[in-house]
Parts: C-alpha cells; structure tokens; sequence
C-alpha cells in the first residue's frame, strides 16, 4: 500500500487506494484499507479550491 501511495505522488485516499487494489485482484475490505492507512500514516496531501467570487469593486 505504501509502494503503491508513493508511485501515485501521496494522492489516493482510502477509496482510491481500494480501488487499485481490487484491480491487482488483492480481496480486502474499504474499511480495512482505511485502518491500515491511517495506522501507516498514509494520509493525501489536500489541496484548497480557490472559490470564485464575481466581485469585481465597488457597486457604481
């Protein structure tokens, strides 16, 4: 799981990480997959959306 974490640039959470797993025909639950990352310290690097905001000054 870690091998697979680091190739995919610290991205794949949980469900992701299961899914890649379920194509490698490895048979583990999401639940367990979940455990195990967080007992490995595997967590995905989050990044901020910019919201967007139409402002653009003072109303004339």
């Amino acid at each position: 799981m870690a091998d697979i974490f680091q190739r995919n640039y610290r991205c794949y959470g949980s469900r992701r990480m299961h899914a890649t797993l379920a194509r490698q025909s490895v048979t583990i639950s999401e639940k367990v997959v979940r455990r195990l990352m967080k007992e490995e310290r595997l967590v995905p690097l989050l990044r901020k959306r910019k919201r967007y905001g139409s402002y653009m000054g003072e109303i004339s």
